[in-house]
C-alpha cells in the first residue's frame, strides 16, 4: 500500500531531499529572469502543490501504480515524467507543507496523524516512481555520480544505428539550434525548466558516451498563452542524441547537464535527432535543423511580445501554474486537469506573496538547519 513506510524511512527521505534541494538551489546562478518574477511565483506554486497534491496523488494511485508511471518515462520523449518531475512531487509538496507550518506558527510536532499519513503517502509515491523511472536502482542522480540512466540496452541498440557523423558545420548548426530551442522552451514555460531535460551519459565504449537532450511541449500543450500562436513547430517534441568522446559529463537531479571541456564541439563524434509520434520513435533529418531554429527564434519573439504585456499578477499566476503542474502524473491517464491555481491559493496566499515577493521560509536555504522538518514519531 502506498504510504506504508516507517517514520524512520520517511525522515531519512526528508533529510536527503533537504540536503539535495539546498545544494541544487544554492548552486543555481540565476533565480530571476528579465521578464518573470521567478522566486515569487515559486513561492505561490509550492502552496498550490500542497493544496492540490494529496487529492491528485490519491486519484492517480487508484488508476495506476507508481511503478507503471515511472517505467512509462523510460523512453525517448515518452511522457513528461523525468528525474526533475519526480523530484518535484516530493519537494514542492514538502515546501508547501513547511510554508503552512511557518504561517501558522507551528512545527511538525503539531501535525495530526492524518497529516502525517499524507506526508508519507507523497514521499512513498515519489520514491516508487523515481526508482521505477531509473534503470540503475538509484533514487537520485546525486547518488549515481550525477548520472541519469533510464534507457534499456535494447533501446540504445535500436537507436544507435541512427547516429551519423556530421561535418563541423552541422555540429555547429545543431548546437546553435539546441541553444535557441532552450531559450524558447524556458520562455514558453514561464522561465522554468519543465520543458527540457537531459539524460545519460550512456557508455558505448571505453572512450565514448551518448547523452540525450530532450524538448517536450514545443507547441505549448495546454498552456492558454499558446493559443493563437502563429509560429508552430513541425515537431511537438525533439530528442538530440550526442555521441561524445573523451569528455566528462555530469547531469544533476534537475536534468541540467555539465560537460568538460565546456566547448565540446570537437568531441562530438556522431549525432542523431528523434521525435515521438504516439508510440513510435522517428528519426528527424538533419536538414530540419534550420526550420527548427527559425521556429525557435520567431516563436520566442512572438511569445515575448505577448507576455511582456502581462501584469505582475498575471505573470505570477502563469508561472506558479506551470511550476505546480501535475501533468507528469496525470497526462498518461488522460485525466482532465486545468492548469490553474486552487481557489484558496488565489484568495489567501497569492496576495500575501505578491506583497512580500518571496516567502520568508526560503531564508532557511542559507541556514545550517535542515530545510524540511522531519515528521514526529506517533505514540
Amino acid at each position: 500500500m502506498i504510504g506504508d513506510i516507517s517514520t524512520a524511512e520517511a525522515n531519512k527521505l526528508i533529510e536527503k531531499i533537504s540536503i539535495l534541494t539546498k545544494n541544487l538551489a544554492l548552486s543555481r546562478t540565476l533565480l530571476e529572469s528579465k521578464l518573470f518574477p521567478v522566486t515569487t511565483y515559486i513561492s505561490v506554486g509550492v502552496y498550490n502543490s500542497f493544496e492540490k497534491g494529496p487529492k491528485i496523488f490519491k486519484e492517480v494511485a487508484q488508476r495506476i501504480t507508481p511503478e507503471e508511471l515511472g517505467r512509462a518515462g523510460r523512453n525517448i520523449c515518452a511522457t513528461q515524467m523525468n528525474q526533475l518531475a519526480a523530484w518535484a512531487i516530493s519537494n514542492y509538496y514538502l515546501a508547501g507543507r513547511q510554508f503552512l507550518l511557518h504561517d501558522e506558527g507551528h512545527t511538525s510536532e503539531d501535525e495530526t496523524e492524518d497529516e502525517i499519513k499524507e506526508v508519507k503517502f507523497a514521499l512513498d509515491l515519489w520514491k516508487r516512481i523515481a526508482l521505477a523511472y531509473r534503470s540503475d536502482g538509484h533514487l537520485y542522480a546525486d547518488d549515481a555520480s550525477n548520472t541519469i540512466n533510464i534507457l534499456s540496452n535494447d533501446l540504445l541498440s535500436y537507436l544507435k544505428p541512427e547516429l551519423s557523423i556530421p561535418d563541423r558545420d552541422m555540429k555547429k548548426s545543431i548546437k546553435r539550434t539546441a541553444a535557441f530551442l532552450e531559450l524558447y522552451s524556458f520562455l514558453e514555460h514561464c522561465e522554468c525548466r519543465s520543458g527540457l531535460f537531459n539524460h545519460g551519459p550512456y557508455r558505448i565504449n571505453e572512450n565514448e558516451v551518448v547523452v540525450f537532450k530532450e524538448f517536450i511541449n514545443l507547441n505549448g500543450g495546454d498552456f492558454p498563452w499558446m493559443e493563437g500562436m502563429k509560429n508552430r513547430s513541425d515537431y511537438d517534441n525533439l530528442s538530440i542524441a550526442f555521441c561524445l568522446k573523451d569528455v566528462d559529463v555530469k547531469i544533476n537531479d534537475w536534468g541540467t547537464m555539465f560537460v568538460s571541456p565546456d566547448n565540446y564541439i570537437d568531441n562530438i563524434t556522431s549525432l542523431a535527432l528523434f521525435t515521438r509520434e504516439k508510440e513510435e520513435i522517428l528519426p528527424v533529418p538533419f536538414r530540419k535543423m534550420e526550420n527548427l531554429k527559425s521556429f525557435a527564434v520567431s516563436a520566442q519573439k512572438e511569445l515575448f511580445m505577448k507576455m511582456a504585456k502581462w501584469s505582475i499578477e498575471e505573470q505570477v499566476i502563469a508561472g506558479a501554474s506551470v511550476y505546480s503542474n501535475f501533468a507528469p502524473i496525470t497526462k498518461p491517464l488522460n485525466l482532465e486537469l486545468k492548469l490553474e491555481l486552487a481557489e484558496n491559493v488565489l484568495k489567501k496566499h497569492l496576495p500575501k506573496i505578491l506583497q512580500v515577493g518571496v516567502h520568508p521560509y526560503w531564508q532557511r536555504l542559507f541556514e545550517p538547519t535542515q530545510l524540511y522538518d522531519p515528521i514526529k514519531v506517533l505514540p
